[in-house]
């Protein structure tokens, strides 16, 4: 056996490591010793606190036992899947519609989400009621009680369906005198008023003067469409009418605007203003000859004047806000963030395809300038509508990429005006489109 000096190899190696255990053990003990005499200072330093540690623990421990034993027990046939199942509140074999539960303030200030709970709440869709329609064209506007005159020369312009939103005051209604003239004439003349469906749109007393911040006239145009009991519209302001005969017109070439209509396009009646009343085209031709009448739309003057048929509106620009026949469902609604942006409502129709088709031998004219919103409220609109414009571009564009139709002739009007915009949008650099 190998050694050093007088003491063999494996009796040293034996005796260095008991030493060093003997050395691990009186370090541990030390630590031990040590880390009681700080346990028993906190516990005789903090009895309140160590009370409620022990208390914690114990509780743990119960409800986790608690816990355990519950799921233990719980019967087997019941699985996971089973428990994950959804279950029907009401039968689906049934007619019946969350909504038929709501109230009708509920239920308006759900449709119009926007306007004023009092105000959607104290609608009364059909306050009068006209008769069946005997076309599938419906005027829409909105009045006040003062705008009636204006309101009558429509009727008489008009022998189709309107369906029109009366605003007014709490006091105004409680005066039965301005009401019930109303009511007593759409009663008794059945010729002019008879396919005539009146909204009423009652709103607070002290806000009659704000009435359209409480429901912006967007919302009031978007109410008159909805319940119009036919599956075409114009909304036609109070102060414009339509040519005497456009219902002629619409009937006789019914087939083809419907297929226009119900692919999202619109039919323009060119915009004029006169202080006379011209019956037809062949007069207005003569009073723009004499420079006694201009165009108030931007439309091709030139092509209306040489065509009696429907022609496509080739320049469009944002604040483009003409009378347009427009299918009911077909087309995007007016945004209500807006108090009074009529070209709102179409942009949103432009920007999905939509185009615009003069009618060739139809007009409308304005005959009463309408009511405006203030400066400070414009100006508001205006930057508020630039806003728009940018979002409605990139919302527009991401729809139709999703669709699969970024390449076809669906979205040139989305690369047309919006490719500066899209360009640039998160850079800080949008601007008008090019």
């Amino acid at each position: 056996m190998l050694s050093h000096g007088n003491e063999p190899l494996s009796t040293k190696s034996t005796t260095s490591l008991a030493a060093l255990r003997r050395q691990w053990i009186n370090t541990a003990r030390s630590f031990r010793n040590k880390y009681m005499q700080l346990g028993e200072g906190f516990v005789g330093r903090y009895p309140f606190s160590c009370f409620l540690l022990s208390c914690y623990v114990v509780f743990s421990l119960c409800l986790t036992a608690t816990h355990l034993t519950a799921w233990y027990m719980q019967p087997s046939a019941q699985s996971t899947a089973s428990v994950l199942v959804p279950h029907r509140t009401y039968d689906a074999a049934q007619d019946y519609s969350m909504i038929d539960t709501l109230s009708h303030g509920l239920r308006m200030s759900k449709l119009l989400p926007l306007s004023h709970y009092e105000t959607t709440r104290n609608t009364e869709p059909y306050w009068l009621k006209g008769q069946a329609p005997n076309t599938d064209l419906t005027l829409t506007t909105g009045l006040k009680i003062s705008d009636w005159p204006a309101f009558r020369r429509l009727a008489e312009r008009w022998s189709g369906p309107i369906s029109a939103t009366l605003m007014v005051s709490k006091e105004e209604r409680s005066i039965s005198g301005e009401l019930a003239s109303i009511v007593e004439e759409h009663r008794k003349r059945p010729d002019l008023f008879g396919q005539v469906d009146i909204h009423l749109l009652e709103v607070p007393e002290k806000a009659a003067g704000i009435a359209a911040m409480l429901i912006p006239r967007n919302g009031e145009r978007n109410v008159a469409r909805l319940y119009a009991r036919t599956g075409y519209v114009c909304d036609m302001p109070i102060g414009v009418l339509p040519s005497p005969h456009l219902q002629t017109t619409w009937k006789a070439n019914h087939t083809g605007y419907q297929a226009l209509l119900d692919d999202g396009h619109m039919l323009v009646l060119p915009m004029f203003t006169s202080p006379a009343l011209p019956a037809t085209k062949l007069e207005i031709l003569e009073e723009i000859s004499k420079n006694k009448i201009t165009p108030v739309d931007p439309i091709d003057l030139r092509q209306w004047q040489t065509t009696d048929s429907i022609y496509l509106v080739k320049h469009y620009d944002p604040s483009y806000s003409p009378i347009a026949i427009q299918s009911k469902t077909a087309v995007p609604w007016c945004p209500e963030r807006f108090m009074d942006q009529r070209s709102a409502c179409f942009f949103d129709i432009y920007l999905a395809g939509g185009e615009f088709y003069g009618m060739g031998s139809e007009y409308a004219l304005t005959v009463s300038e309408p009511e405006t919103i203030g400066h400070v409220n414009h100006v508001i609109e205006t930057r508020m509508y630039a806003k728009y414009f940018w979002e409605q571009c990139v919302h527009h564009a991401r729809q139709l990429d999703a669709l699969g139709l970024w390449k076809s002739p669906r979205s040139s009007h989305v690369r047309g005006q919006c490719s500066r915009v899209i360009l640039n949008w998160g850079r800080g650099l949008i601007g008008k489109p090019h």
